[in-house]
């Protein structure tokens, strides 16, 4: 029920965008219509809100239609930066963790990787489990970052990698796509991917035993965390 109110919420941020008389004149602008479009689509809000409770990203889509005139000539929007610490987007992380202490990779050295860690490659450390959050969907070269990934790791070392998916449910957007569209980093590397594109990846880029736990909000698959051995 949460997570589809929080969808119900995006889908009227998207509505009120197509429903402005400002139109996007520049490519991270055309994104976040595409999106709008897509969203609107494929999902119908109730007519009456449903009650939820307020999160980062409730502000943050109402903070993004407000900016649409500007972010449509090009103006950045930063009203997003507090989404990540807060639900849904927490949830991957602690999901994550959950994986880690059940499969019992918490001994060792552990990292948690961040975005420097894809371009960086390896340094002097090696790392036996290494975990990303929404990551390694933001770089350029997936398959590259995770190779980096993997010269980081310890012989046996395993990759837990928590992402988001979209869509979530038949050709239902996932509900911060929309928001997302707006952040460089985010649209303009292909925002999220598939479970089963993170599994053939993660093999290409030469790590075995891949696995995955799903994560669900209803008939919603939400993505979740994959996983592979060095």
């Amino acid at each position: 029920m949460r997570y589809e109110e929080l969808l119900d919420h995006a889908c009227r941020a998207a509505r009120a965008i197509l429903a402005s008389p400002v139109r996007p004149e520049c490519a991270r602008a055309r994104h976040v219509y595409r999106e709008a479009l897509a969203l609107t689509a494929a999902h119908s809000p109730p007519r009456q809100a449903l009650p939820g409770t307020r999160t980062a990203a409730h502000d943050a889509l109402d903070a993004l239609v407000v900016a649409w005139p500007d972010l449509a000539e090009g103006a950045p929007f930063e009203e997003w930066r507090r989404v990540p610490a807060d639900w849904p987007m927490s949830v991957y992380a602690e999901y994550a963790a959950e994986v880690v202490i059940a499969s019992g990779r918490t001994r060792g050295r552990v990292l948690d990787a961040g975005p420097d860690d894809l371009d960086s490659g390896p340094g002097p450390e090696m790392f036996d489990t290494i975990v990303a959050t929404n990551t390694v969907h933001r770089a350029a070269d997936k398959e590259m970052a995770l190779r980096r990934l993997r010269d980081m790791l310890t012989d046996g070392g395993r990759l837990v990698l928590a992402e988001g998916t979209s869509p979530t449910a038949g050709a239902t957007p996932w509900a911060l796509d929309l928001l997302f569209a707006a952040v460089d980093g985010w649209w303009d590397r292909g925002g999220l991917r598939g479970r089963w594109e993170w599994l053939r990846l993660l093999r290409d880029a030469g790590f075995r035993e891949p696995g995955y736990a799903a994560l669900h909000a209803g008939h919603h698959d939400l993505g979740g965390v994959v996983w592979a051995t060095k």
